[in-house]
């Protein structure tokens, strides 16, 4: 029976056989590890050509990106024309978000007077409701499931009321 005991990444080995229910442990020779050490030491060197690799394909990279925005840059300098396109493109967005601006600014204020007269609708119901309450309860005629449907319209409208004040003061 032979097992591989591996520590500090299989440099040192041990090699157990059993015969006749006796173990005999053999260790590396000074030759098996030196192999193993070079092994590593061109792995390593292999590993290290490849990031040095890639550490010169960024820099190149970025030395591109660096040299054309560069000459972007005296492009423009020297032909204003040429960024027309950028001019006319920020231009657009710019109109964009001013129609848009504009557009929710109108939209507002369309549904502004159709939010006040909800209002006015719903305080008047509520103050017909609290009016109406207070006369059952004056005739002693007022039922508890009339008050929590009450209870649950007064609810929502308090609700309703908050949300608009909300809704005011993001404008």
């Amino acid at each position: 029976m032979e097992s591989n005991e591996s520590n500090d990444g299989g440099i040192t080995k041990e090699v157990v056989e059993t015969k006749n229910n006796q173990k005999i442990v053999k260790k590396p020779s000074y030759e098996e590890l030196l192999q193993k050490n070079e092994e590593l030491l061109e792995k390593l060197g292999k590993f290290e050509n490849v990031c040095n690799t890639l550490e010169k394909k960024n820099l190149e990279l970025q030395l591109y990106s660096d040299q054309s925005f560069v000459s972007f840059l005296k492009k423009a300098i020297d032909k204003p024309e040429s960024t027309d396109f950028l001019k006319e493109t920020v231009n657009s967005i710019r109109d964009y978000f001013d129609s848009s601006t504009k557009y929710k600014k109108e939209l507002r204020e369309k549904h502004a007077s159709h939010a006040l007269w909800k209002t006015i609708i719903m305080t008047s119901f509520f103050v017909v409701i609290l009016l109406a309450t207070v006369f059952l309860t004056y005739v002693g005629k007022l039922d508890s499931s009339l008050t929590f449907l009450l209870g649950t319209f007064t609810g929502h409208y308090i609700t309703y009321v908050s949300k608009r004040d909300s809704n005011n003061e993001d404008r």
